[in-house]
């Protein structure tokens, strides 16, 4: 089982690349390809809604998660994933995702 660091490393690092080649460069994609990706890569889903605040629009995250008996809310993930890839910024896109990895 991995951690909640290594789950969102593995996202930040495979899946960018990876939906942009199955569906081309968006701003955002749907939880539905992103869930896909990440199964198609092989990393953990345990922790996927931190993909979903990654990659998806806050709408479609909200539309999916607020039903859902457990709180996950979006701009908590999106503060701990910036902190560690966006020197704190929260307003990253894949497109930014994409550019900070072929940056280094």
């Amino acid at each position: 089982m991995k951690s909640l660091d290594e789950a969102v490393n593995s996202y930040w690092l495979h899946l960018a690349p990876m939906l942009a080649r199955r569906w081309g460069t968006q701003k955002f994609y749907s939880l539905e390809q992103v869930t896909q990706a990440a199964q198609a890569a092989g990393l953990t889903t345990e922790f996927i809604a931190y993909a979903h605040a990654m990659f998806c629009s806050r709408s479609d995250f909200d539309a999916y998660y607020a039903p859902l008996p457990v709180v996950y809310d979006y701009e908590d993930m999106r503060r701990v994933i910036g902190s560690r890839y966006c020197s704190g910024a929260t307003d990253f896109d894949t497109a930014t995702i994409m550019m900070m990895l072929m940056s280094g």
